[in-house]
């Protein structure tokens, strides 16, 4: 039997939080829920996701920097990050992507099946 996918949850928001867990949860995906970007990095190298949605706006480090910091680390580059926040200018679209966000989606506008989607898409 293949090991369940690994999917690393951060955001500061507990109702999105536990909403996001309880369905990938249901669809045989391990979560890790963490509230602020500096449990982000310390969680990225102990639990090993094989992918990361990420929160913008977060206390401690936000998440651009979370962004900027996996991408430009060897042991964590290659982990598929989507970027789901309420933040939603080109500016941040353009920053998050060239930063190396794998997808980009606004929380206001996004289904929790387009998200599994994206997933499957990106592991």
């Amino acid at each position: 039997m293949p090991r369940k996918k690994r999917l690393l949850i951060v955001d500061d928001d507990q109702e999105i939080t536990n909403m996001f867990s309880t369905y990938f949860n249901k669809r045989d995906f391990v979560t890790e829920v963490v509230d602020n970007g500096e449990n982000a990095l310390a969680s990225t190298l102990l639990f090993k996701p094989d992918l990361i949605i990420l929160d913008i706006m977060m206390p401690k480090i936000n998440g651009f920097d979370v962004l900027d910091i996996l991408k430009n680390t060897a042991k964590t580059s290659y982990i598929p990050i989507i970027v789901i926040t309420a933040l939603g200018s080109k500016e941040d679209i353009e920053k998050a992507k060239k930063l190396g966000a794998d997808a980009y989606l606004e929380k206001s506008t996004v289904s929790l099946d387009t998200i599994l989607a994206k997933i499957n898409e990106l592991i």
